[in-house]
This record gives C-alpha cells, sequence and structure tokens, in this order.
C-alpha cells in the first residue's frame, strides 16, 4: 500500500485530465490484489480517495470519459468492482457519469 498512497498523494495535489491512464491503471493492478480486503479500499481509503480524484477530474472535463470510450469501459468496470468493495464514492459517480449521457439508459 506504500506506493499506492504516494501515487495518490501525488495525485491528490493538482488533478488533471493527463493523469487519468494512470489512475486507471492503478485501479487495475490494485483491484485483482486487493479484492475484498476491507483494511485496503475502506479503513485506508483509496477506494474514497481515488474516486474523489476521478471526480475532479470529471468536474473539470466532462469529456475525458465520453460514452463508447475505452476510458469509459474501464472506469464503469472499476467503479462496479469499487462498489462491490462497499466504497459509496463509487456509486455517487456511477450515477455522475450517467447524467453525462442523457437519455442514453446507461
Amino acid at each position: 500500500p506504500y506506493l499506492g498512497n504516494m501515487a495518490l498523494i501525488l495525485l491528490e495535489v493538482s488533478p488533471r485530465p493527463e493523469q487519468i491512464e494512470l489512475l486507471l491503471a492503478c485501479a487495475k493492478t490494485w483491484m485483482p490484489i486487493y479484492k475484498g480486503d476491507i483494511r485496503f479500499w475502506r479503513d485506508y481509503g483509496f477506494g474514497k480517495r481515488w474516486c474523489l480524484i476521478i471526480r475532479k477530474i470529471l468536474t473539470a472535463d466532462p469529456t475525458v470519459f465520453g460514452k463508447g470510450g475505452s476510458r469509459r469501459g474501464d472506469l464503469e468496470r472499476i467503479l462496479a468492482n469499487l462498489v462491490t468493495e462497499g466504497i459509496p464514492e463509487a456509486s455517487q459517480l456511477e450515477e455522475a457519469l450517467k447524467t453525462l449521457d442523457p437519455g442514453s439508459g446507461i
């Protein structure tokens, strides 16, 4: 968790759309390693912190996760996993994504 924490600290300072690939790569790496690990996702706050960074980027540039893009698919899979880990911010982000595509039925 030490390196993951360092990555999040770096990204929390000034979240930007250019950092999306790193954020997605971190989450994709952590998912299989820490699946079901309450301490990692909730107690250490990795899930919440990751979601808050994504939320800030999404607020700054809603087009970064355009419908149908590979980033969007990756984000939706990660959020679904975080929801199963009990991260409420992931559910909130799923709802925010739906508002980006009104009438899409996502």
